[in-house]
């Protein structure tokens, strides 16, 4: 293979982030998981934390518009997590 780099084992490099992503996910034991859910989440807990349209937007590669359109930035999360953790701890407290 001429021009062809190969690493010290004598294997071809997968450069990319792709490829960076693929080896991750799969040293880390997990399946189903996709480059979209991790941008996903980061514009989640972003837009939780008080950033900018603008700035997720730059910073995830979505245009301003996209980022409205997103189920990312659905409301109302905050009070199903709560009457969650509070079933739970009901749920689980001695009577």
């Amino acid at each position: 293979m001429t021009g062809t780099s190969l690493t010290e084992d004598g294997e071809t490099w997968k450069s990319g982030f792709r490829a960076s992503w693929r080896t991750a996910v799969r040293d880390a034991g997990i399946s189903g998981a996709t480059f979209h859910d991790l941008r996903g989440t980061f514009i989640t807990l972003a837009y939780r934390a008080g950033a900018t349209i603008k700035d997720i937007a730059e910073a995830s590669g979505h245009d301003e518009k996209n980022v409205n359109r997103q189920h990312y930035l659905a409301g109302g999360a905050d009070t199903v997590i709560q009457q969650l953790e509070f079933s739970c701890s009901y749920a689980t407290r001695s009577h």
